[in-house]
């Protein structure tokens, strides 16, 4: 099925897998194979010409074999060709193969109507064959309805799930309808496709009276009737009641569907009925709705009777009392059968008061939804709403300001603004993260200090430094502060760690805290979705950064954690991380102080589903330092990325007067990016009186000076060697195993 061709059901399935394997029409089908049956899934219900999309007449042993992959119903659209036999649907048998022959299912009624009906319900997954009874067969589209639903339950924030039991006190004693004595008097409307004569209007089948005939339509054995109340009511039961004369009960209809509108233009199917007789005069047929909805127009639209006219003494429709009531489900664990026997397919029926009842219990509602493998995951946003980071950190050491994208909608009251910071080691340096909020996609920037919101200049780093809330402020935010702030929020992160640029300021994650919709927001907007297949993952490590994207094909919840040679490394406590959205981005920076260096690093990453659906990426890699880093002439260190000593640049025992010999040293960028202006410069607070130390970009000859300047653009990895010696005077004054420091600096390009 290709477009938006399909039946107007209320929870109407998802739809299933069909392969038309076999066909063979009649005459005006020609030629006649499986693809040529392919026009029955291309989304258009109206066809060219007189004789529909498929045709099949028992003259030339017509037959349709098709597959399906999921216990389904079919629907169809049957279109209005007209031949010598009339335009009335037809009978066609189905049978399904067992592995050895095709056994019977049944006998079923098409229409010759251009609207959708329900033409083989609950068929279990299998191959199945139609061929006609009588001439002709014909369809337009068809649509295979998948029965395997998404099941959804309630999860409160202390772990408990419910689910809602929605029922109806209904009112036995009479109808919702007026005794009618016209068809608009004394209330209301009644209607329908067609009358037989003047004197089988539509209000006849309302009037409370037990006529001979009642409503009678004209020659045709598909037709409708129905009312319509002055407002929206729901109807939870509805009953077609037998006429006083026994020569006309083969003229009640026997397949229709009962139908529900707001505006006479879209009709929702609300039951389906196959098969119906009656042999009693005077006689209900009850029928209960098992969803009921508010609606201002309900018709009965039947496609088959035994006779060419329809008659209908009585149409009784009852409405009812609400009497829905939450029902705790008693688990410890959640798996699909707990969805199978508890889980409910129809949230959009759960009044606001039932939401406000939760609302009083529990801080955040959740929708927990399993969907079956194979079925779609409809859009959904949470109560908490996990704000994903995307923030690229490479800029660091340099300060910066990472904005997000895009807005997020609010659904509800915003509670609060929740930050997480992952700690730093005791005694590391702490870098600075800020927070700036836009309520205004960005316009303008608001920080929260001392009970007031103020404006912040985004573009100027040192406002927003200044300025920006800190995670204490932020915690500190509530409800009644954000109050008319709008329906939309766009967060701003300042990020400056200047001591080392991957170590300190580590986002862990945001989250905004959503009071619960409870108004005109559909359940949508509030839910979740778990999955039984497995998360996917694709991620890459450049130099010491892990970044990449956890995804779930249907969007459900997922969780991760990274092991570095085989022990925790985040969280550091070896759990998995909280559950959040898919896709979740990862941006991570493994530690230096964790790598081992000049040695094989494993680096694994787990990650899961809600339902602890396991699978791992990981790589392996040599443990390298970072930033500007002094080698000696063969490659070796002389410090670490931290500052920790490796090697000493040694020129032995120097005597008071000497200049020693100089040493060559590589310089090699291994920051990570590219960077230009070069420096290297002596310390020389620390050195002893009458010590100098030189540097020169060579040997020959050596230029003696106490700073160089290199300002070419430095690629990752590219290097550049300079020249070390030692000059003293005669007056210098001993010193034991004395030291010196260079250091080196240099611009990001």
């Amino acid at each position: 099925m290709a477009g938006n061709a399909k039946p107007r059901v209320p929870n109407l399935g998802d739809e299933a897998k069909i392969e038309i394997t076999g066909f063979r029409g009649s005459s005006v089908n020609t030629p006649n194979n499986a693809s040529d049956a392919s026009v029955l899934l291309d989304g258009v219900t109206t066809k060219q010409g007189v004789y529909n999309a498929v045709a099949m007449s028992t003259h030339f042993d017509s037959y349709l074999e098709f597959s399906i992959n999921r216990n389904s119903n079919l629907w169809a659209v049957g279109g209005s060709y007209s031949d010598s036999g009339g335009s009335a649907g037809k009978q066609l048998k189905l049978e399904m193969w067992n592995g050895q022959e095709y056994k019977d299912v049944g006998i079923y009624n098409t229409t010759a109507t251009n609207g959708w009906y329900l033409l083989c319900p609950s068929l279990v997954a299998g191959k199945y064959k139609i061929t006609p009874v009588a001439n002709y067969v014909t369809f337009n589209e068809w649509y295979v309805e998948n029965l395997v639903l998404n099941k959804s339950l309630i999860e409160l924030s202390g772990g408990e799930y419910r689910t809602y039991k929605s029922m109806f006190n209904v009112d036995d004693k009479t109808t919702a309808i007026p005794k009618m004595t016209s068809n608009t008097t004394p209330s209301g409307r009644a209607f329908a496709k067609d009358i037989y004569t003047p004197a089988n209007e539509e209000w006849k089948a309302f009037n409370q009276v037990d006529d001979e005939e009642g409503y009678v339509s004209k020659n045709s054995n598909a037709g409708y009737l129905g009312y319509e109340f002055d407002k929206s009511i729901p109807i939870v039961k509805y009953a077609v009641r037998s006429m006083n004369s026994s020569s006309k009960l083969s003229r009640l209809p026997k397949d229709w569907t009962f139908e529900g509108s707001n505006d006479g233009v879209i009709w929702d199917v609300l039951d389906t009925q196959k098969s119906q007789t009656w042999t009693t005069l005077r006689t209900d047929k009850e029928y209960i709705i098992k969803e009921p909805k508010p609606y201002k127009m309900y018709r009965l639209n039947w496609t088959a009777n035994p006779s060419n006219y329809t008659t209908i003494n009585e149409l009784k429709l009852y409405s009812g009392t609400f009497i829905g009531a939450w029902e705790s489900i008693p688990i410890s664990t959640i798996d699909e059968k707990i969805f199978e026997e508890h889980g409910m397919t129809d949230l959009s029926i759960i009044p606001p008061e039932a939401w406000q009842e939760l609302a009083q219990l529990s801080p955040t509602i959740e929708i927990v939804t399993y969907v079956p493998e194979g079925n779609k995951a409809k859009p959904f946003t949470e109560t908490h709403m996990d704000i994903p980071l995307r923030v690229d950190m490479t800029a660091l050491p340099f300060e910066q300001l990472i904005v997000q994208p895009s807005d997020f909608d609010l659904h509800g009251n915003l509670l609060s603004i929740a930050a997480n910071k992952l700690p730093a080691e005791v005694s590391a340096y702490d870098g600075t993260c800020k927070f700036i909020v836009s309520f205004d996609k960005g316009a303008t920037w608001e920080a929260f200090k001392n009970g007031k919101w103020k404006t912040v200049n985004a573009a100027d780093m040192v406002n927003v430094r200044e300025q920006g809330m800190s995670f204490k402020t932020l915690a500190q935010i509530k409800e009644k502060h954000l109050l008319n702030k709008g329906k939309q929020i766009r967060i701003g992160y300042y990020l400056d760690d200047s001591i080392h640029r991957e170590e300190e300021i580590k986002l862990d994650h945001s989250q905004l805290v959503v009071k619960s919709a409870l108004d005109d927001v559909k359940f949508e907007d509030m839910s979740f979705y778990l999955l039984n297949t497995t998360a996917t993952i694709q991620l890459q490590l450049t130099g010491n950064k892990l970044t990449g994207e956890l995804d779930d094909a249907d969007k459900g919840k997922v969780q991760y954690r990274v092991l570095l040679n085989d022990k925790p490394y985040y969280p550091d406590n070896g759990e998995f991380t909280r559950l959040a959205s898919s896709p979740l981005d990862i941006n991570l920076y493994i530690s230096e102080r964790e790598i081992l260096f000049n040695q094989e690093n494993k680096l694994t990453v787990e990650f899961q589903d809600y339902w602890g659906q396991t699978d791992q990426w990981e790589t392996k890699f040599i443990g390298t330092y970072s930033g500007l880093m002094f080698m000696d002439k063969t490659g070796n260190y002389y410090s670490d990325t931290f500052g920790g000593i490796l090697k000493y640049l040694d020129f032995g025992i120097i005597i008071a007067g000497q200049t020693t010999v100089d040493q060559k040293v590589v310089v090699k960028n291994q920051l990570g990016y590219e960077i230009t202006n070069l420096t290297l410069e002596v310390v020389k607070d620390s050195l002893p009186q009458g010590v100098t130390i030189e540097l020169s970009r060579s040997n020959k000859p050596f230029i003696a000076q106490d700073k160089l300047l290199f300002s070419q653009i430095f690629q990752q990895d590219d290097t550049v060697e300079f020249y070390v010696r030692i000059a003293t005077v005669i007056e210098a004054e001993p010193t034991v195993n004395g030291q010196f420091e260079i250091r080196a600096k240099a611009d990001r390009v």
